[in-house]
């Protein structure tokens, strides 16, 4: 009985193996022209900038037929006409001669830090009338990365305004191919989710040096591809804020192939030792 219940152990331990993620420590992060990539056990995050206008696009190691995009858009004020504190595309009004597409301007990234804390770098606007400078960190095997807003310089159009960038949110891969699941941003308060599992987090407030200032968050859409909206209240000269985007937990986990010979020949060794010892 005493083989048979070493035995049923080191089944289960091999079980237990075999659907435990395979574990990579810390993050590995390499730049290549206008790419930054960086990977982890949890995820893999890329970021495309130089000319083009900035985009980040991600997947968790769980379903890597699945990827998750978050593009910039373009920045422009608008009227909180319902006084909501968010932009609404069929409420509020856009301020004439506001509106700036982020594909006008140039992009420099910075060198990539890496620290015992995770991976920083910094992709900034070049040659505008202000800057806008993105501040990416990922923290060791984390399933998200936070990236600090930095708006810098700004001249408002409007001083009754608010200040609004605008995101797209696009899924591909997998589930994602439906053309439904392109279609179903939800908003839970400052959090948006949209294919089967991207997400961006929004703080409520942005820094300023005259204190804090209140942020809104809103949908709409473009097409089939989601629009997530940030709007900032008023300001003097610039702000800075830190969303989060990432892949919420997977259901499924990911399994690490057993070698044939691996059960077999454990099986042995258990049994030789057992009549070693007997």
């Amino acid at each position: 009985m005493r083989l048979y219940r070493i035995i049923t152990l080191l089944l289960i331990a091999l079980m237990f193996l075999h659907t435990t993620n395979p574990a990579v420590a810390g993050n590995h992060a390499n730049k290549s022209g206008n790419t930054v990539t960086i990977e982890n056990s949890s995820i893999t995050m890329q970021l495309t900038g130089g000319g083009n206008v900035p985009k980040y696009t991600f997947w968790d190691h769980d379903d890597n037929d699945s990827k998750y995009h978050v593009q910039f858009s373009h920045v422009f004020e608008a009227n909180d006409n319902d006084d909501d504190g968010k932009y609404s595309h069929q409420g509020d009004r856009k301020v004439s001669n506001s509106d700036v597409a982020l594909s006008s301007l140039s992009w420099d990234f910075s060198e990539i830090s890496e620290t015992n804390d995770g991976v920083d770098f910094n992709i900034s606007s070049v040659g505008g009338d202000f800057s806008i400078t993105f501040v990416n960190h990922i923290g060791n095997d984390a399933s998200s990365l936070k990236f600090d807003v930095i708006v810098d310089g700004y001249t408002w159009t409007d001083d009754s305004a608010m200040f609004v960038i605008g995101f797209k949110l696009i899924a591909q891969g997998g589930d994602n191919d439906d053309d439904e699941n392109q279609d179903n941003e939800e908003q839970d308060g400052n959090q948006v989710t949209w294919g089967e599992g991207g997400f961006i987090d929004v703080e409520a407030t942005a820094a300023t040096a005259d204190g804090d200032i209140d942020v809104g968050v809103s949908t709409g859409n473009d097409g089939n591809s989601p629009l997530v909206y940030i709007s900032y209240g008023h300001f003097n000269n610039g702000f800075e804020h830190d969303p989060t985007i990432g892949v919420q937990a997977s259901a499924s986990g990911s399994f690490i192939p057993l070698n044939p010979v691996i059960i077999p020949f454990s099986l042995f060794i258990v049994v030789l030792i057992y009549r070693k010892k007997n």
